[in-house]
């Protein structure tokens, strides 16, 4: 597990009052899940904290 601390932008819909605040990029061991690491981004929000997770995928050519 390796976490890095950043910030992340926030919005309300139709990208209003958008603002920064606290976050870190999350990545999560990946030796036993086959398409690798785990990788999430968790927004710490005065009112409310959450994660995304990302997902690799391949376009085909």
């Amino acid at each position: 597990i390796a976490r890095y601390k950043g910030d992340g932008r926030l919005a309300e819909p139709g990208f209003q009052n958008p603002r920064w605040v606290d976050a870190e990029l999350v990545i999560l061991d990946g030796n036993h899940i086959k398409a690798g690491p785990v990788v999430g981004f968790v927004y710490w929000a005065p009112e409310y904290q959450f994660m995304v997770f990302f997902n690799r995928f391949r376009l085909q050519q």
